[in-house]
């Protein structure tokens, strides 16, 4: 056993349970399920699973656009204005 692992006050055991992505995609997937399954798509379970897996989807999109901008802030480019090189011009 190494060194590290043993000092590790939290070693890896495995899944995290608590996971919320991993949950949200498990009921995620039930409603995509339900909405495309075999059942007549008119009736309102079939309706109401679409409208909510549609809502959900286009509500994880938007987390994760937020994220995607949080982390883009936070870059730095070092964008700032270079005069032209004319040195070399014709």
């Amino acid at each position: 056993e190494s060194l590290k692992a043993r000092d590790d006050p939290y070693p890896d055991e495995g899944p995290n349970l608590f996971d919320e992505d991993r949950n949200n995609d498990r009921h995620l997937q039930y409603i995509f399920d339900v909405a495309s399954g075999s059942a007549p798509r008119n009736t309102l379970e079939q309706r109401l699973a679409s409208k909510i897996a549609k809502r959900i989807a286009k509500a994880r999109e938007r987390r994760e656009d937020a994220k995607l901008n949080r982390a883009m802030r936070e870059l730095s480019l070092n964008d700032h204005d270079d005069p032209m090189d004319t040195s070399n011009a014709i």
